[in-house]
């Protein structure tokens, strides 16, 4: 396969879109193996159409260029440092970021970048865990903790919870700090409904932890949680998100060591097409 994106087709310059790969997993204690998924999911993308029937239309017209992957790093500390480099380098730019994980520790990395360049911003988050712990395994720059971490930096107030549906007591304290919507309590449609009613009047990140949908339809993760959205569901909430000023989204967690038929990687790779089709 190759080693871009749905043949990348821009250099940088030029470019409108940005992708660049996090494969970082050293904290995933459960299935360790995202650190491939960056690749995995690029593989997957060439099995999509450039064409997208729901939004009738063509990513090819898109510039989009593909920076690669960061370099193999075992401490988070440097593995954040790195991402949030290349993504104010990016962002100083004028790019749309598409980062792809990697364990979900990666997105504190953009976030933290986002925050120092625009200061003010909200963070959308879809995902099957809150990831509100403080430390996790005595370590807090963790998977378990990006929410918290991002919520220290942007404000929990400025976070937007949903698919969630697992999670410590402990840690579901800090959700009330949070704009919470677990899928116990809210389901696909009411989730449509709450995005429509919404007003973010800020720069907003979405970050896709890739668990957000069923094992069924994503059972190559690390830490699966049955009960999950579909990935119809995800495409149709992709397509409300589309009025916020989305500058920047990331898909993480896809974990190819465990991926039944690359069914989870396709998944991403076109959750990463409508994405950028629906925000550009």
């Amino acid at each position: 396969m190759g080693d871009k994106f749905l043949f990348a087709n821009s250099e940088k310059e030029d470019a409108d879109v940005c992708i660049f790969g996090m494969p970082f997993d050293s904290t995933t204690s459960f299935k360790p193996g995202t650190r491939f998924g960056p690749n995995a999911i690029r593989d997957a993308s060439y099995n999509l159409e450039f064409y997208s029937m729901a939004l009738e239309r063509n990513i090819g017209d898109i510039k989009i260029f593909d920076a690669g992957n960061i370099g193999f790093h075992t401490k988070p500390q440097d593995a954040i440092s790195e991402i949030s480099k290349r993504t104010n380098d990016l962002l100083k730019n004028d790019k749309f970021i598409v980062g792809l994980g990697g364990e979900h520790t990666v997105s504190y990395g953009i976030a933290h970048a986002m925050k120092e360049i625009y200061k003010d911003i909200a963070v959308i988050h879809f995902d099957a865990h809150a990831d509100l712990r403080t430390e996790y395994d005595s370590e807090k720059f963790s998977h378990a903790c990006v929410m918290n971490l991002i919520g220290s930096e942007i404000g929990f107030e400025n976070i937007y919870q949903f698919g969630i549906r697992s999670g410590e007591e402990e840690e579901l304290k800090f959700a009330e700090k949070t704009n919470f919507y677990p899928l116990h309590k809210y389901d696909t449609t009411q989730i449509l409904e709450i995005l429509d009613d919404l007003n973010i009047s800020k720069r907003t990140y979405l970050t896709i932890d890739i668990d957000v949908l069923d094992p069924a339809f994503a059972p190559g993760v690390g830490t699966p949680e049955p009960g999950g959205i579909t990935s119809n569901d995800m495409f149709k909430i992709l397509n409300s998100l589309k009025k916020f000023d989305v500058v920047g989204f990331d898909v993480v967690e896809v974990n190819p060591m465990i991926d039944v038929s690359g069914i989870t990687a396709m998944a991403a790779a076109k959750i990463v097409r409508e994405g950028i089709l629906n925000f550009i």
